[in-house]
């Protein structure tokens, strides 16, 4: 019995050691677990903070990136970013610091040859910074500044005029009105039109919606948002040329070694004597009767007198002057600013561009003149590419008119044309158009050569159906899309979305 007593004392004893063992296992495991409980709250804390700080840089960044917006979407500020300051290959542009907040600094740079390429024009880097200064956000954008050339040919209204058989237009275009085809134009560029139909020749059967692929070859849209005309283009151009404004009717004539000749009619004033009728008098006259006996009359006469008048007197005065010397240098003000009406031909050496109140008539050939040596500068052949310092814009109120010293032969003309009257005259007297007398008695239709764009408010006219007055082939000077002439208007700068990337 002795034994069996102490048998079991000694299980008891051995069952509570194992007890405490036990609970000593599970405190351990306790104590692992709010420890690995207390290291993720920790973690989860901190990765917090992180998440903060890091949506703090981003919305700094965010700022930068609108600030930048909001700055050149102002009207007076659509042009080249370079020429007001906000353009640095290694500095920011604009650098902003809110206390409690956070930071940001903005970098604008020309456009790498890639996005160039592209029509870009500079690229965008933003960098955010929280209000600790840690895990900075950097976005990156590109920037275009879409200018008046960016189409072979824009318009506001068509009219009544057609494209007909013979026409070749190279490069895309747009109008906010309806198109009239006559028989097989051919458009090689994408075209774009706010209408709902195109306007085909009765004869051809064509439905209105139905989009002919021997004239569009490029393709065809419609509704396409209308594009803007400003009628105050002109007057702000005033603004932006380095040069005293010529208040006449004038002509220029460029010279292909950059140099141009203005002569205007100036008007002097000179003086003459001339004899006037300054009073009248009686005196007493002595005649002869039927018989030869005197007799005496008084009569009226008038008293003269001499006086000296002033008279205007117009001479036709020149001057020759040189592209470079219009503007300042660095900045793009070459304008030649006419308040008169401009005759313009010659060969262009230069970045220039005339802007006239009244109208502007091309009386000859006006060409760049790195394209002379080109046998093929009127086929714009493969390699035909102009210098890249030789651009002009020929801009006017009332009308761009080609009025040819030889009007039987083909023009040339080399040139970004912008026309923004929208109430004025005929067909032959508005936006971009011929003589009307050349237009109605010219039969065979030569060709007008363009390489550059046209925008006009009204479409004017260049011929008539039935083969009389000019044939259009209009090529895209692809130039203007990045580097336009000087005083060109700028749209609205589009921003090609952002990204975020490593820092």
């Amino acid at each position: 019995m002795k034994t069996l007593r102490a048998l079991r004392n000694k299980c008891r004893r051995n069952r509570d050691g194992g007890a405490l063992l036990m609970v000593l296992m599970v405190l351990m495991v306790m104590s692992i677990l709010g420890l690995g409980l207390m290291a993720q709250g920790s973690s989860d804390a901190v990765e917090t903070v992180r998440d903060l700080s890091r949506a703090e840089a981003f919305w700094m960044a965010e700022a930068g990136l609108n600030e930048l917006k909001a700055i050149i979407t102002l009207e007076e500020n659509r042009r080249p970013l370079d020429r007001y300051d906000l353009v640095n290959e290694d500095a920011p542009v604009l650098s902003r610091t809110f206390e409690g907040v956070g930071s940001y600094e903005v970098y604008v740079r020309e456009a790498t040859a890639e996005q160039g390429d592209e029509g870009m024009h500079y690229a965008v880097e933003v960098i955010g910074r929280s209000k600790s200064g840690a895990d900075p956000v950097r976005l990156t954008s590109a920037l275009r500044l879409p200018t008046i050339s960016e189409d072979v040919y824009t318009s506001n209204d068509e009219g009544s005029i057609w494209f007909s058989n013979s026409d070749k237009i190279y490069g895309p275009m747009r109008t906010n009105g309806r198109l009239n085809i006559d028989g097989t134009p051919t458009f090689y560029g994408y075209v774009r039109t706010s209408a709902s139909t195109v306007n085909y020749d009765s004869d051809s059967g064509r439905l209105g919606t139905y989009i002919d692929p021997r004239v569009f070859t490029a393709g065809l849209e419609f509704g396409a948002p209308e594009s803007d005309f400003n009628p105050d283009l002109i007057d702000e151009m005033e603004e932006k040329s380095g040069m005293a404004p010529i208040e006449s009717d004038c002509d220029i004539s460029f010279i292909s070694d950059s140099r141009y000749v203005v002569s205007e009619q100036v008007a002097t004033t000179a003086y003459r004597d001339v004899t006037v009728i300054v009073d009248y008098e009686f005196q007493e006259e002595t005649y002869y009767d039927r018989r030869g006996r005197p007799r005496t009359r008084w009569v009226l006469v008038p008293i003269y007198d001499t006086r000296e008048e002033a008279y205007t007197v117009w001479t036709t005065v020149s001057s020759t002057n040189y592209i470079d010397s219009i503007g300042t240098p660095d900045i793009d003000d070459n304008i030649i600013y006419v308040t008169g009406d401009v005759t313009v031909h010659g060969e262009v050496g230069g970045r220039v561009s005339v802007v006239s109140e009244g109208k502007i008539t091309i009386i000859d050939d006006i060409i760049y003149s790195s394209t002379i040596s080109n046998p093929d500068h009127t086929e714009w052949a493969d390699d035909y590419e102009p210098d890249s310092d030789e651009t002009l814009g020929l801009y006017a109120k009332e009308m761009v008119q080609i009025d040819q010293i030889n009007p039987w032969d083909d023009i040339n003309v080399h040139a970004s044309i912008f026309v923004t009257e929208q109430d004025v005259g005929d067909s032959f007297s508005r936006g971009f158009c011929v003589n009307g007398t050349d237009a109605s008695t010219r039969l065979g239709e030569p060709t007008i050569n363009l390489y550059g764009s046209i925008m006009q408010y009204q479409r004017g006219g260049v011929g008539y159906l039935g083969g009389y007055g000019y044939v259009k082939r209009y090529c895209h000077d692809e130039r203007f899309r990045l580097a336009p002439p000087p005083g060109s208007p700028y749209a609205p700068p589009e921003f090609f979305g952002w990204k975020m990337a490593d820092l």
